[in-house]
């Protein structure tokens, strides 16, 4: 055996990690094969994928396909040919030698083995293609449309899902979760899936809460389930998870088909190395803000090792909103218990709302509090309610502050009596808003119109969002107003020389992205949505998804400006999670000196995307 080859291996990560006997078997299997000087390895556009490439001597490098494509040079111990297995297609790269090379190579049969029997090299091998997609995958589609790689779930899965009857006791459900090794079961009937035993469910409500292990399973078992397919996304998994508070996720083939199996938020974790879900679990048993403090740093750091690895901009930006009303939730539930011996006496309800970027789910790192209560009580203790309400959100609002959520300084926030109402009162705040002239109505309003019920009796927020529709239809004023702004907000780039117009800043040539980008999207999309009475919603890419089916004349405009909201916040993200790793204050202003080629060719794009919402609002306005 080589012994060149075992030394090579057990240098390079992920076979560094497998045991000796793991790696002789590996090297057994592998292929020394010697190229000359310029031979290609693989061809750009290649379709057949058959190896993984070890580099063991010289050296070689990796072009970009298309023109201005960047080229990387590998030396011994990397290893290419993983995206093409991985990914199939055809190869956005060619591989050719920098004089004499000697690579290893490994059979794709293999490869998949590997990745089959340890999902830490799966794991591997995905991030490094996330990560050579964030850094070096040119990308051509003007339209803003990115490459979109991602784990599916069905590549989580890695045995079918162990099932049993509604009728099976619970004490021999616990004995075949035993000899499944697992800690779960899916509970089915003629093919129905009905619910889910987990080993939760055992200790919670059988040990703890004394039901007789004879009990039938259906009478403990979780009915709540999360049910995707095996097409869905890594992360649209996780998503669902954290939304509806799971640890199990079922996956069908398809939507109508068989149950492939189960994936747990462990598999995710072990998967990407972080869940969000684990971090979620750790702010919802804080007992401290200084705790909760150190849990927000901590997220920044997730969020950007995530970024690195490929993670799409829309995705973390949801992580993050669901971070912070988690850690929403803690500050709420920790200030009440501070404040008990003073709560009213009797049963009275409230909600609170998040606004603004919070209430649409697109919070990034820069980012102030912007947030509103509504409650309800009984008329005779509705002004008791009132003052203890008044001390309780003015509290709520400072220990936000002081776990990293800042205080607003335009004073959007429930501890202002303009931002906290009972039930009754909100509509005539909304006309009071609705009846002024000046911008910082305006500004009030359109905060108001992306509310969000995050934690309390979140279903008083409907009535609240109604009585807002039928305000801005009283006052029809209102939404041209808004209107107006959207199509006065210009277009950066110089129509004659295709130029982006810049302010001369320190660190260069740059743009606010926030208000010449995002903003135009944001406001367009929350017009006609609002005119549509669309309330299912608040979030930007919901509501330019559904004017895309109420609309279908406005098809490709939207269809432009849905990928142009996800390249604006891909830029601004990054800048923010940069700016927070190397201790700056986060920004909105992008230097272009620092964007690459593509990237500006791109943001011309997406404002010209803008360009054609801002032409439908000045044909309807």
């Amino acid at each position: 055996m080589d012994h060149e080859l075992l030394g090579q291996l057990a240098r390079t990560a992920p076979f560094s990690g497998f045991s000796k006997s793991e790696r002789g078997a590996l090297a057994r299997e592998i292929v020394l094969a010697s190229y000359p000087d310029g031979a290609v390895i693989l061809e750009q556009g290649h379709e057949s994928h058959d190896h993984l490439y070890l580099v063991m001597a010289g050296q070689l490098r990796l072009i970009e396909a298309g023109p201005g494509g960047t080229t990387r040079t590998f030396g011994v111990g990397k290893m290419f040919g993983n995206y093409g297995l991985l990914r199939g297609g055809p190869l956005p790269y060619r591989a050719e030698a920098l004089g004499e090379v000697t690579l290893g190579l490994i059979p794709a049969e293999v490869f998949h083995g590997l990745c089959d029997k340890h999902p830490r090299v799966l794991a591997f091998f995905e991030s490094d293609i996330r990560a050579y997609t964030r850094h070096h995958v040119t990308l051509y589609d003007l339209s803003g449309a990115q490459f979109l790689f991602g784990t599916r779930l069905s590549d989580l899965i890695h045995r079918p899902a162990p099932c049993c009857g509604p009728e099976l006791s619970v004490r021999d459900a616990a004995e075949l979760m035993c000899r499944h090794s697992t800690d779960h079961l899916v509970v089915m009937a003629e093919g129905e899936v009905l619910g889910l035993l987990t080993d939760r469910d055992l200790r919670g409500k059988i040990l703890a809460a004394g039901a007789p292990p004879e009990s039938p399973v259906e009478s403990v078992m979780s009915r709540e389930i999360g049910l995707l397919t095996a097409r869905n996304s890594l992360f649209e998994g996780l998503i669902e998870m954290a939304t509806k508070g799971l640890s199990h996720l079922l996956v069908r083939a398809r939507p109508d088909g068989p149950l492939l199996g189960v994936v747990r938020h462990k598999d995710i974790a072990r998967s990407h190395g972080y869940s969000p879900m684990l971090l979620l679990e750790q702010i919802g048993r804080a007992t401290a803000l200084a705790q909760l403090a150190e849990l927000r740093r901590e997220a920044d750091r997730h969020l950007l090792q995530l970024y690195r690895r490929g993670v799409r901009a829309q995705d973390l930006i949801t992580i993050n909103t669901l971070v912070n009303d988690q850690l929403t939730g803690r500050v709420i539930a920790l200030s009440q218990a501070a404040l008990a011996e003073g709560r009213p006496d009797g049963d009275f309800s409230w909600a609170w709302l998040s606004l603004g970027s919070e209430g649409r789910g697109e919070m990034s790192l820069k980012t102030d509090q912007d947030n509103a209560l509504v409650y309800q009580a009984p008329e005779i203790t509705l002004s008791e309610v009132e003052r203890w309400v008044a001390t309780w959100a003015a509290r709520v609002n400072q220990d936000l502050d002081q776990v990293g959520l800042r205080l607003c300084q335009g004073g959007m926030m429930a501890g202002n009596p303009l931002w906290r109402h009972s039930l009754e009162r909100w509509p005539r705040q909304f006309d009071d808003w609705l009846s002024g002239t000046t911008g910082h109505h305006v500004m009030q309003v359109a905060a108001a119109c992306d509310l969000r019920a995050v934690h309390g009796a979140c279903f008083l927020a409907e009535p609240v969002k109604r009585a807002l529709v039928e305000a801005l239809l009283n006052h029809p004023r209102f939404l041209r107003h808004l209107a107006q702004g959207v199509i006065r907000n210009r277009s950066p780039v110089d129509g004659l020389f295709g130029r982006i117009r810049a302010v001369k800043t320190e660190s260069g040539r740059a743009i606010d992205i926030k208000r010449r980008g995002l903003q135009p999207i944001t406001d367009f999309a929350r017009i006609l949505a609002l005119r549509h009475r669309y309330l299912d919603s608040s979030n930007t890419f919901d509501r330019l998804e559904h004017l895309r089916q109420v609309e279908p004349k406005l098809e490709a405009p939207l269809q432009d400006a849905l990928e142009a909201y996800r390249h604006l916040n891909d830029i601004r993200l990054g800048q923010h999670l940069h700016d927070a790793s190397t201790g700056v204050a986060p920004t909105n202003w992008i230097s272009l000196d620092k964007l690459g080629a593509t990237q500006r060719e791109m943001l011309k794009a997406a404002f010209g995307a803008i360009d054609s919402i801002q032409a439908v609002l000045a044909q309807r306005y």
